[in-house]
């Protein structure tokens, strides 16, 4: 199941009208993101598990990113460019978690301080940590 249809990018006017509908979800650019601090790693993992149907129902998916007990999830359609529709769809979607401190989202990239990464994986300091690679993977 999911979103076959090509997605339009959205106009400045209708991402900031969508912006009042998701309060807990900030926007860096192309992205939309929010970040939550979690009691501790296992309750994290269930926060992630729960994004599995509503992700999968919508055949959009939400880049993650966890350290320890902090959940980042990234919402952008890479199709497109940029912020479309689906994204905002996705961010109403996705179950809240318990009441916590929301994490600024300068603790994952400032795209004012780091330049723009073209994707969240390309940025070079994720949540902390210097950017990694897999030799594996790149091979």
């Amino acid at each position: 199941m999911g979103t076959a249809q090509a997605q339009e990018l959205l106009s400045e006017d209708a991402i900031a009208q969508q912006l009042q509908t998701i309060p807990d979800w900030l926007r860096d650019g192309d992205v939309l993101l929010c970040t939550y601090e979690l009691t501790d790693f296992v309750e994290a993992i269930a926060f992630v598990n729960t994004l599995v149907e509503p992700a999968e129902s919508l055949g959009h998916h939400p880049d993650l990113a966890i350290a320890y007990n902090r959940v980042t999830l990234l919402l952008t359609t890479h199709d497109a460019g940029g912020l479309t529709s689906l994204d905002f769809a996705l961010a109403e979607a996705m179950p809240r978690p318990p009441p916590r401190k929301p994490v600024s989202p300068d603790l994952i990239y400032s795209s004012t301080r780091l330049g723009k990464p073209k994707s969240f994986f390309e940025s070079p300091a994720v949540l902390g940590f210097q950017k990694m690679t897999c030799p594996n993977l790149n091979a």
